[in-house]
């Protein structure tokens, strides 16, 4: 009994330290304050709002992420541009350059959060 104790004690404190250490984790690509075109999103369980975004192309587009339930990120793959991982009542950003023309998916990568449907659109018009 004592050592199922102790062990019942070490995945706890293991558990702890695990979760403590995801809620401080730094944004993949952090904003610096250079945006020309500032986009809030709204991120609540599997879904974006705006589903739609549209920018211009060579634009410095920063996205501020505001999580309204659950645990979530932005991500769009072509501009290398993610977000962290926060939970409800966080606000995360994020900045790139639109350095290309076209239409491109951007998701939420926690779990199956996208199979689940929540992905977004991202356009970029030629200037």
């Amino acid at each position: 009994m004592k050592k199922l104790t102790s062990l019942a004690g070490t995945v706890l404190l293991i558990l702890v330290l695990t979760l403590s250490g995801c809620q401080d984790s730094a944004p993949v690509n952090d904003a610096t304050g250079d945006a020309e075109v500032v986009v809030e999103v709204t991120a609540s369980n599997y879904a974006f709002d705006p589903e739609i975004i549209a920018v211009e192309k060579g634009q410095i587009v920063r996205i501020e992420l505001t999580i309204t339930e659950g645990t979530h990120d932005w991500v769009v793959d072509e501009f290398d541009a993610a977000t962290s991982v926060a939970g409800a009542g966080s606000t995360v950003a994020v900045e790139f350059e639109a350095s290309q023309s076209g239409e491109f998916e951007y998701y939420c990568s926690v779990g199956n959060h996208r199979a689940l449907g929540m992905v977004g659109t991202l356009i970029v018009e030629d200037e």
